[in-house]
């Protein structure tokens, strides 16, 4: 959230002068630089995990030098974080500075690609009174497609609804935007450098994709679908990202669902180490230890019955490297 844009819509919130005082409190201040960029950690939690603060700092290395060489090589080279308990959103960001809730990461603590929504601001550095929805779409857009961890935040870009609004801004213009670049490759480069220079207009859209920003939307109403345009978190040949699709990554967020919902189950790791009764066992060891004389799987699927288990699931190739079936990679199968 761009903080400077909730201040001109009139919804920033004064802070008491002692809960002012109280949050100012450092608790310790970390100055991290890696090539040319730096952050300056600030902490004023007691007790914020370690672990997220690390996690944190290691995103904004990994997202902020992608974003700056795509859309603004001139931002800022120097950015502070502060864990601010006495800020209760997510996170807002101004003058290089970025806000965090701790309470927001001691119950989501997967969600830190809020670092690569918010830093994106930063980059973004629009100055001439921008559309809010456009400046949140597009930091969404950038999450989706550089966000390190939003399969296991469970973040990810919403199917069309009618009822949605290309004003709706966040994810639901970022799904539109991503769907946009069908019509124009370089839509969103193009917009974010028309922001950032005062010289967006809303007829810019006509001269971009040849259409009204709204008929753009009746478009996109009429046929959503976005499969084969590149997915965040999904990496191709040389760290490009994957064309796995938007379609594709709602369809794999859905059957990883049905696998959640599947609740209690059985994994079934029945290998070399089954025959040497160790979980590491020697890497050497031949195939021929393999020989289940007296293999029975329908005892295993009447325990697996019997305590009310929905599934079952056989590992067929684990750490020894030994291969269940007959496989042509490797002699190292149960064909030996």
């Amino acid at each position: 959230m761009r903080l400077s844009a909730l201040i001109v819509a009139g919804l920033a919130m004064s802070v008491p002068c002692a809960a002012r005082q109280a949050t100012d409190a450092e608790i310790s201040r970390d100055t991290i630089t890696k090539g040319k960029y730096t952050v300056v950690f600030i902490n004023k939690a007691p007790g914020f995990s370690l672990v997220t603060r690390q996690r944190l700092i290691d995103t904004y290395f990994a997202v902020y030098p992608k974003e700056a060489e795509r859309f603004n090589p001139r931002t800022l080279k120097l950015v502070n974080f502060v864990i601010d308990p006495g800020y209760d959103g997510v996170a807002a960001t101004d003058a290089g500075i970025v806000r965090f809730n701790p309470a927001w990461f001691v119950k989501h603590p997967e969600d830190i690609d809020v670092v690569t929504h918010e830093v994106m601001h930063i980059v973004q550095d629009y100055r001439h009174d921008p559309p809010g929805w456009l400046t949140e779409g597009i930091a969404d857009y950038v999450r989706f497609k550089y966000g390190v961890n939003n399969a296991n935040s469970g973040w990810i870009l919403p199917d069309y609804k009618p009822s949605q609004s290309y004003e709706n801004a966040y994810k639901v213009t970022a799904r539109f935007l991503v769907w946009a670049e069908h019509k124009n490759a370089t839509l969103v480069d193009q917009l974010d450098a028309a922001l950032r220079s005062g010289r967006y207009k809303p007829g810019l859209w006509v001269k971009l994709t040849g259409m009204t920003v709204d008929q753009l939307w009746a478009a996109y109403a009429a046929d959503p679908a976005i499969a084969g345009l590149a997915v965040a978190g999904a990496s191709g040949a040389n760290g490009a990202p994957a064309t796995v699709g938007v379609a594709g990554a709602e369809r794999l967020h859905a059957l990883q669902q049905q696998f959640v919902d599947l609740r209690f189950g059985m994994f079934i790791h029945f290998n070399i180490p089954t025959f040497v009764n160790q979980d590491w066992p020697d890497p050497d060891a031949p195939a021929s230890l393999f020989n289940p004389v007296k293999l029975d799987c329908n005892q295993w699927a009447q325990a697996a019955k019997s305590a009310h288990m929905s599934y079952g699931c056989l590992t067929t190739k684990h750490h020894s490297g030994f291969c269940i079936w007959d496989t042509k990679t490797t002699d190292y199968n149960v064909m030996n």
